[in-house]
């Protein structure tokens, strides 16, 4: 038995919820002035852009599961370069094309992922 098993069905309010929050979040962390928290490993935030987009992108799809998932996919592509070019006013943050990038590979992975296990509405009934 999996984990799965005991989780809503896509398109379940909690999947609402959850993503709606997990946007807030993901523009909170973003958007505000950087805390200066050093972590000694090269390209880390990278990583962290990654699993950011990948998680906000798994939860819009599995929510709203309505809208086209590519849709989906060019919105968290345009928040990504949206996000990068706000940072470049925002202090202790600037403008990087390799974490826009590393947004893209979060968001398109989880867009084959989903593609591959062909999840659509009608999974809902």
């Amino acid at each position: 038995m999996s984990i799965f098993n005991y989780l809503p069905k896509i398109g379940h309010p909690f999947w609402k919820v959850s993503a709606i929050i997990s946007c807030v979040i993901l523009l909170y962390l973003t958007l505000t002035p950087s805390v200066g928290i050093v972590i000694n490993v090269s390209h880390i935030d990278k990583l962290y852009h990654f699993i950011a987009f990948a998680g906000v992108t798994f939860l819009l799809m599995s929510a709203f599961v309505q809208i086209n998932r590519w849709m989906i996919g060019f919105l968290m592509l345009a928040l990504g370069l949206l996000i990068e070019i706000i940072q470049y006013q925002i202090p202790g943050r600037d403008f990087s094309g390799l974490d826009w990038l590393a947004d893209a590979f979060g968001t398109f992975v989880v867009l084959m992922i989903f593609q591959k296990r062909r999840v659509e509405p009608q999974t809902l009934n």
